[in-house]
């Protein structure tokens, strides 16, 4: 990944997002979590009501036990272990969207880092259809380019004066 946010615990409570095991395990192992904020998220999820096992076990771990922590994710590769890692993707996909705008005046360019989120996620491109960041031409540039074949004609009014 080129572009990445670290997450911290007081983020993950202001999105309020719920987190499986299964979230948590994909984004611990893309490093936007650290092993304190997977477990202290795991103790929050679990005093609201999951029941999950392999939460719980993360729940009880101790501070002194997080060098633990990647081998309890690891029991969740078991093939009796069912999860679709693309319902994890789409949730982190928003949070590291949404860190990106909160940090968007830090970054020298908030757009490119967009771009980059996205296509870490292997998004393919017609999702970021929005060419001109100052006008919403993205329905008429991709209406436009499904009439025209002529190469080089440009769609947005926008972009061709400036």
């Amino acid at each position: 990944m080129t572009v990445a946010f670290e997450l911290g615990r007081d983020f993950l409570d202001r999105e309020d997002i719920p987190l499986s095991i299964d979230d948590l395990k994909y984004g611990f192992e893309r490093g936007w979590l650290r092993a304190p904020t997977v477990i202290d998220w795991a103790v929050r999820e679990f005093e609201r009501g999951d029941d999950d096992p392999a939460l719980l076990e993360v729940a009880s771990l101790l501070r002194d036990e997080v060098d633990d922590l990647p081998d309890l994710l690891a029991q969740l590769d078991s093939p009796d272990h069912i999860h679709d890692p693309r319902e994890s993707a789409r949730k982190w996909l928003y949070l590291q969207l949404r860190a990106a705008f909160e940090r968007r005046h830090d970054l020298d360019d908030p757009l490119g880092v967009v771009e980059e989120i996205y296509a870490d996620f292997e998004y393919p491109a017609r999702r970021l259809k929005a060419s001109c960041p100052t006008c919403r031409c993205a329905r008429e540039t991709s209406r436009a380019r499904r009439r025209s074949s002529s190469v080089g004609q440009r769609s947005c009014s926008r972009s061709a004066t400036r």
